[in-house]
């Protein structure tokens, strides 16, 4: 079975560099604000995000070859991109025509596609993979609970979850590994960073080799060599940021 090494990162000030950099203003929708979000840029640089425009709705937008495209919407009044891959495929959430559910979208060859629910009336689109798989969060039937999914070969599974009723997919490689958070309260802080992978959902810190005093709260990203980087807590101290590498 796979195991993995754990380090703690930090960063340190960063010594002098011969490197500059110049700013370039993005622009907006039409609006007044624009934001991009952490998984925001390719290797082409290709920028997703969200923009206000002239109308006060927000918008998805992708910046390329120096132009601001507005992407649309799933027919409801707003959407914002979160991600997009070394394809120029985008994912985010848009409202529906109506405004009565908001839906994980996936943009591509220039079409919005609904990735629809796992039953509720909310999904978001968190990451993209160069093979097109989306993984994100969405409500459940009865939106009683919130569970990560996987959005492969036209098909949104439920990832399910591990030690609690909740579950958020933030990450996805191109070996298809997935990672993120199981907890009973989203966000808040605490919880079990996973791994998804071969079709399991296991925690994290049960693929470690022994490292007395950490806690893995939550895992935000995974390279295609299968380390993972997220944040944690070791020896009481919130929050320490960790990275876990494979031992073979």
């Amino acid at each position: 079975m796979l195991s993995v090494g754990l380090l703690c990162v930090f960063v340190l000030p960063a010594a002098k560099s011969q490197t500059s950099y110049t700013v370039t203003d993005l622009g907006t929708l039409g609006g007044g604000t624009s934001f991009v979000f952490f998984g925001g840029i390719n290797n082409r640089g290709q920028v997703v995000g969200v923009s206000s425009t002239s109308d006060s709705a927000s918008h998805a937008f992708l910046y390329t070859d120096g132009q601001m495209i507005d992407i649309g919407t799933l027919g409801g009044s707003s959407s914002d991109a979160s991600s997009i891959n070394n394809r120029g495929q985008v994912v985010g959430d848009s409202l529906i025509s109506g405004d009565t559910a908001t839906h994980a979208f996936l943009y591509t060859d220039g079409h919005m596609i609904d990735l629809g629910t796992l039953g509720g009336s909310f999904s978001e689109a968190l990451s993209v993979n160069d093979r097109g798989q989306v993984v994100g969060q969405s409500f459940i039937s009865g939106d009683a609970a919130i569970h990560a999914f996987l959005y492969s070969d036209g098909q949104m599974i439920d990832l399910g979850t591990v030690g609690a009723p909740q579950s958020a997919a933030l990450g996805i490689n191109n070996r298809g590994q997935i990672v993120g958070q199981s907890s009973s309260i989203l966000g808040k802080y605490h919880g079990q960073a996973f791994l998804y992978s071969d079709g399991q959902m296991q925690d994290l810190y049960s693929l470690t080799t022994p490292s007395a005093g950490w806690i893995l709260i939550e895992a935000t990203g995974v390279n295609d060599a299968g380390q993972i980087v997220g944040f944690g807590a070791f020896n009481g101290s919130f929050f320490r940021a960790f990275l876990l590498t494979p031992v073979r």
